[in-house]
């Protein structure tokens, strides 16, 4: 349950309305994003999140590992994402998850054009989903959706995610601004929380640090599992937003 709730942060780090502008209005570029990942305070592994910008398409890869005592567990995951002007939002085109270690097995889905249907094929054995209000979307396709509806001002989201073999509806609010402590020194940040009852994940994503996710904090029972940022190799100029 541990490892599980680990990835699941990782993996998240990170509606058909139409939007005031197109994020092809702003410039393409490289990103890589590490963080390191803690569980009740100690430190057990890294996530490591590499952006590759070309035209409106941005694929996704991410790598991390995790380690408790004597377990160890490895993840990458690849993931290619669209705008769609017509939709006005992101969409998942596919992707695909493999987990060496504790959790280990192999992963990958493709979508419809709409993002709508989608067949996720696990260890050889394939599901579908349909999903009529909101189109499916993956961890990447989440965290780089949300990131646009910051920018745009939007204060509450919600999301259809393929997690596992089962498509989850998730609500997220804006909580406020906060000044955190970030390898930059004391950041500006917007608090969103997703809204659950068993639950907290919460998350500071930092305008002036190209709107990129800062800090993360899960919260279960006793569970307590975090992400935070420790090194940032952006090749956009830092007034950029995507």
């Amino acid at each position: 349950m541990r490892f599980r709730s680990l990835f699941l942060l990782s993996i998240s780090l990170f509606s058909g309305m139409t939007y005031a502008a197109s994020p092809m209005q702003y410039p393409r570029c490289e990103k890589t994003l590490t963080y390191t990942l803690s569980l009740s305070g100690a430190d057990v592994g890294y996530f490591q999140r590499n952006e590759h910008w070309k035209g409106q398409n941005v694929a996704i890869t991410s790598y991390g590992q995790i380690s408790l005592l004597i377990t160890k567990a490895k993840i990458k995951q690849q993931s290619n994402i669209d705008w769609s002007d017509q939709d006005g939002h992101y969409l998942v085109r596919s992707f695909s998850r493999n987990i060496t270690g504790m959790m280990s097995g192999n992963r990958s889905a493709t979508f419809s054009p709409n993002g709508h249907k989608s067949t996720i094929t696990i260890d050889g054995q394939s599901k579908n989903f349909i999903a009529n209000n909101l189109p499916i979307l993956d961890g990447d396709g989440i965290a780089t959706q949300m990131r646009w509806d910051l920018m745009q001002g939007k204060t509450k989201f919600d999301f259809n995610m393929l997690n596992g073999d089962e498509v989850s509806h998730y609500y997220f609010a804006v909580k406020g601004h906060q000044i955190i402590n970030t390898i930059y020194g004391k950041t500006d940040t917007i608090k969103v929380q997703q809204v659950a009852k068993d639950r907290t994940l919460a998350m500071w994503f930092a305008p002036s640090l190209d709107y990129q996710l800062v800090k993360a904090h899960y919260k279960r029972n006793l569970l307590s599992v975090g992400a935070t940022l420790q090194k940032m190799n952006n090749g956009c100029p830092i007034e950029s937003t995507l």
